[in-house]
């Protein structure tokens, strides 16, 4: 007597069940979002980026892709748009920890998919936090996140925010790649006539004083009034406004005119929702315990 054999079992990738909790993810997704966890790492891989924890050469070390075509194609092949409104651009605080707020927010009754950040919810979640990031040494980790970030800012929609430390540093890929994206997107929509696709933009700055958190929003045009500040020589991470050199303010000359006009058009404008939110407890996003 025959009987029907029993269906396999996926066998979920351990960074999903952290991604999708400890009851894994929905039966419709988990095959397409595996394909895509170890297509990317693979691809990362087999393009030189170094696997955290990894004491040698991996089993992706045949077959080698150059970093650039790498990162290119992983930058294209994949999805990183965000819910209008929502898009969270940082640089200074604890990636990791923005993460987990943007799920907190996300999974709160009445805030399903509002909020979107590049390591949390886009697919580059699947790469974020596997392969060793280190800036001196260019390579595939460091193009796939410089394509991935301008594809993200190139994405954003409606009111978008961002949160930084200090004030806005120019080394970062917010200010070499994301910031440029968003102004070039609106200044290209504006000048054929249409409505951009982001229409404000809110920076929150935080900066540690002492025990407490000093937190200054600024939206549009009023985004001209931040600092722009370089670590002292010999301090890598600033940890304290003593650490820090305030060279000069973004100033309105930083953005193009056409932006500078569509937002003195449009008034006062109250912060984003993210923002808000980050100022409620910055402490949620900076580094430390």
């Amino acid at each position: 007597m025959s009987s029907d054999p029993k269906p396999l079992k996926l066998k979920i990738h351990p960074d999903l069940l952290n991604y999708y909790g400890k009851d894994g993810p929905p039966p419709e997704t988990p095959l397409l979002d595996q394909i895509r966890l170890l297509a990317m790492r693979g691809t990362m891989a087999r393009a030189g980026a170094t696997r955290k924890g990894a004491a040698g050469p991996t089993q992706y070390a045949i077959d080698p892709i150059k970093s650039d075509d790498a990162a290119k194609y992983l930058a294209a092949a994949f999805e990183y748009g965000t819910p209008k409104d929502g898009s969270i651009f940082w640089s200074g605080v604890d990636s990791g920890k923005l993460v987990k707020k943007v799920d907190e927010w996300n999974e709160s009754p009445g805030s399903k998919g509002k909020f979107g950040q590049l390591e949390a919810t886009t697919d580059a979640r699947f790469l974020n936090g596997a392969f060793n990031y280190d800036p001196s040494k260019p390579g595939a980790n460091e193009a796939f996140w410089k394509l991935a970030s301008q594809k993200y800012g190139a994405g954003a929609l409606g009111h978008v925010t961002a949160v930084q430390v200090f004030g806005l540093k120019e080394e970062t890929i917010f200010w070499k790649d994301e910031l440029p994206e968003i102004l070039n997107g609106m200044k290209e929509k504006l000048k054929s006539g249409l409505t951009p696709d982001v229409v404000s933009l809110t920076i929150v700055v935080i900066e540690p004083v002492g025990e407490v958190y000093k937190v200054q929003m600024y939206t549009n045009l009023d985004i001209a009034k931040i600092p722009i500040y370089v670590p002292k020589p010999g301090i890598k991470y600033p940890s304290k406004r003593e650490d820090c050199v305030r060279v000069r303010l973004v100033g309105h000359a930083f953005f193009p005119i056409e932006v500078r006009n569509y937002w003195a058009g449009l008034g006062s404008v109250g912060p984003s929702e993210a923002a808000k939110k980050i100022a409620l407890n910055p402490s949620a996003v900076r580094y430390g315990p």
